[in-house]
């Protein structure tokens, strides 16, 4: 075992080509504040956990139910879909600490968020970096 730091972005980078979910996982159930929030921790510098990864070796990868994760969450239809790894030729990472927090990474950095609010509506997560903090906001 060994404690490797990583950069958010190199995780995004990489999610749906070396990182995948294991079936064990529970599916994502943040809500859009749950998603602004962990947004919000790194944007104040405050620490959001470690995450634990497990590796499995290429000829063992056929061997686990393995998941996609979402970019495009749809509280509608929030299940994972099945992940095809036929013809990917190398080890292969799954989550096993961290999904929420990855997915909210991934569902704020490159997709959406569906959810129910008075009416079904699709949200986006747009971080303003020129404004400056707000104390206690």
């Amino acid at each position: 075992m060994e404690y490797r730091p990583i950069r958010i972005t190199d995780i995004i980078e990489y999610i749906n080509r070396d990182y995948y979910l294991p079936a064990i996982q529970r599916e994502f159930v943040w809500e859009p504040e749950d998603v602004e929030k962990i947004f919000d921790s790194i944007m104040r510098n405050f620490p959001i956990g470690s995450f634990l990864f497990w590796k499995v070796k290429e000829e063992n990868k056929d061997d686990w139910a393995i998941y996609k994760f979402i970019s495009d969450f749809n509280r509608e239809e929030p299940h994972n879909d099945l992940t095809n790894l036929h013809g990917v030729n190398k080890d292969i990472y799954l989550i096993l600490d961290g999904q929420q927090r990855i997915t909210s990474f991934y569902i704020g950095l490159k997709g959406s968020y569906r959810h129910f609010h008075y009416k079904w509506r699709t949200s986006r997560l747009y971080l303003n970096l020129l404004k400056k903090p707000i104390p206690n906001e």
